[in-house]
């Protein structure tokens, strides 16, 4: 999308997919494959298998969009509180009250 001149949607995307991996990790204590992107703090589901714990390509683009987004000064230890507001982007997502699943 930056390629493409839509840096904010880029970044509200990215803000919002971190924001779901900080929130899932926070209530489950652990990074999974995918991510339901139509809630905030639960795993995704559906596929050939459940849902795994953990998954490489999932992990190394969580930890690549921490590494372009957040401030080097700072840790992005907490994302929500870490994302910049502005006029343009969205409010942060707030957390899913949903009990961790098994």
């Amino acid at each position: 999308l930056q390629n493409y001149g839509q840096k904010e949607v880029a970044m509200d995307i990215s803000w919002h997919f971190l924001t779901n991996v900080q929130h899932t990790y926070d209530r489950e204590k652990k990074l999974v494959e995918k991510y339901d992107v139509s809630t905030t703090g639960t795993g995704g589901g559906g596929g050939e298998y459940p849902l795994q714990d953990g998954f490489g390509w999932t992990n190394g683009v969580t930890l690549k969009m921490l590494d372009l987004i957040c401030p080097k000064e700072q840790p992005c230890d907490n994302v929500p509180a870490t994302r910049p507001l502005s006029e343009s982007t969205t409010q942060p997502v707030k957390q899913n009250e949903a009990e961790p699943t098994p």
